[in-house]
């Protein structure tokens, strides 16, 4: 999944998409950052992207991996993935349940 159509969906969504922005790394074609804005601060945090496994990861030690960046976006547009910035970046999921995307929006892919 391309950068483009990351931000594609995120331009279609209807929900409120200030808070954070997802974008290349410069130095590291792999490596997609999302910068994440709070009222105190603003942070980057790392999307990993892991051709081996076909997945990407955010977080550490304990990473969540996803299927793709469509699924990390729509994950955390629907708050299914807390992204907290305080200090240390904590991830924790608040729905366990596999993302369900839907059909009109996989049109667009």
């Amino acid at each position: 999944m391309s950068e483009d159509m990351v931000l594609n969906f995120l331009r279609q969504t209807r929900v409120p998409t200030s808070s954070f922005a997802i974008h290349l790394s410069d130095h590291d074609n792999n490596t997609f950052l999302l910068t994440c804005k709070s009222e105190r601060q603003i942070d980057q945090l790392k999307i990993i992207c892991h051709p081996e496994m076909k997945k990407y990861s955010i977080g550490k030690p304990d990473p969540l991996f996803f299927n793709s960046l469509f699924e990390l976006a729509y994950d955390i547009l629907m708050s299914r993935v807390h992204v907290q910035l305080d200090g240390e970046v904590d991830l924790s999921l608040k729905n366990h349940s596999r993302c369900m995307i839907p059909t009109e929006l996989l049109s667009h892919l």
